[in-house]
């Protein structure tokens, strides 16, 4: 079969209208190439051309060997989110063995609505939101790099230890969901390494709920996330926190790229929670071996300017939860093992404390 031609969503492209907004079309099938043999240098190569936006948005290599066939893909994460992942391993194994699937073709319907809604009172709704949000940053300070000459990137991973029965006790009282909580402890974290009560970072929010994992597609989004970190209770910091997610997630389908020309707003530190029903599919740096991680060593340092230069990832595994640090040699390893520290250290004591506690006194 054609792996192309198996999924629309594969065959995206990307177009401009007026030479401002992007819309993500049909296009021809993606390039796929065959390899006779295995080499390192054929994969290292393979992932790291950038693509031909206007051509295709994934790509795959099939590479024989004697006994096997691998399949080997990149697809832009425009249309392709970790969900996909799984759905497209599926999905293809059942193909192999002779079965059908359904495809859907959901994310061009859902790029043709955020289109469409420009012109609404929804969209007048959502500039206006993040316009409040946006419009006084002045007093937000910049994460300082310890060596802002230095290139490449790393990827640092920590057990997060805590106490798990205080975790559930802590969300139940506070009637939050794990995303607040996990959120608001990295805004409380990242104010205490930029020396100051408000960040702005970006966060991405997953876009599914857990039972929507039938099709390809991208359904994160990412948006520019304001928190005051001011002493109050930490009941009242939890909310403020709430408040502001779910403000962002009502509209997010106002696209981030209008915002960035007007608020020049921070867009290199990103926070994302990964629950489990999204991790299972997800297990890219859990199961990396000496091969796999000089790949992804490699794809990070080619794509030097278009990697976030510190994105932040709480990772859920079953009742276990991992802290991922993707970030840019410019902050040392010993800032991000101390960022580690400091986020352990608030997290344990903000489910261990009253809801009335103040954070200053809690968090000191």
């Amino acid at each position: 079969k054609d792996i192309g031609g198996l999924y629309n969503m594969l065959k995206t492209l990307k177009r401009l209208f007026k030479g401002e907004y992007p819309y993500l079309v049909k296009g021809n099938k993606p390039p796929i190439s065959v390899e006779s043999q295995f080499d390192r240098d054929i994969l290292i190569d393979f992932y790291s051309e950038s693509f031909d936006f206007y051509n295709y948005l994934s790509k795959f290599m099939i590479v024989e060997s004697e006994d096997s066939y691998y399949l080997f893909y990149m697809v832009h994460h425009i249309i392709f989110d970790a969900v996909s992942a799984g759905v497209f391993k599926r999905d293809f194994m059942t193909l192999l063995d002779g079965g059908s699937v359904d495809f859907d073709d959901g994310f061009l319907k859902a790029s043709a609505f955020t289109r469409q809604i420009n012109k609404t009172k929804k969209f007048d709704e959502a500039k206006e939101f993040y316009h409040s949000i946006l419009s006084d940053l002045d007093d937000i300070c910049i994460l300082p790099k310890d060596d802002p000459s230095s290139e490449g990137y790393n990827i640092s991973t920590y057990d997060l230890e805590f106490d798990k029965t205080a975790l559930k006790s802590f969300l139940n009282k506070a009637v939050i969901s794990e995303n607040i909580l996990f959120t608001a402890v990295f805004s409380y974290t990242l104010s205490q390494f930029v020396n100051g009560d408000k960040v702005q970072f970006i966060t991405l929010e997953n876009g599914r709920d857990r039972f929507n994992e039938t099709f390809i597609s991208m359904t994160s989004n990412l948006m520019p996330i304001v928190i005051d970190c001011k002493n109050q209770s930490i009941n009242s910091f939890i909310r403020d926190v709430s408040d502001t997610v779910y403000g962002v997630l009502r509209y997010s389908y106002y696209p981030t790229f209008l915002l960035y020309p007007k608020y020049n707003f921070e867009r290199d530190i990103l926070f994302h929670f990964v629950p489990n029903w999204i991790a299972d599919d997800f297990d890219v740096i859990e199961n990396t071996d000496d091969a796999g991680t000089e790949i992804i060593n490699n794809v990070l340092n080619d794509f030097n300017d278009f990697v976030t230069e510190f994105f932040v990832q709480v990772y859920q595994n079953g009742d276990d939860y991992r802290l991922i640090v993707l970030h840019s040699n410019k902050y040392s390893q010993k800032m991000i093992d101390d960022f580690k520290h400091a986020y352990m250290s608030i997290l344990s004591n903000v489910i261990n404390a009253s809801l009335s506690s103040d954070l200053s006194s809690t968090l000191k």
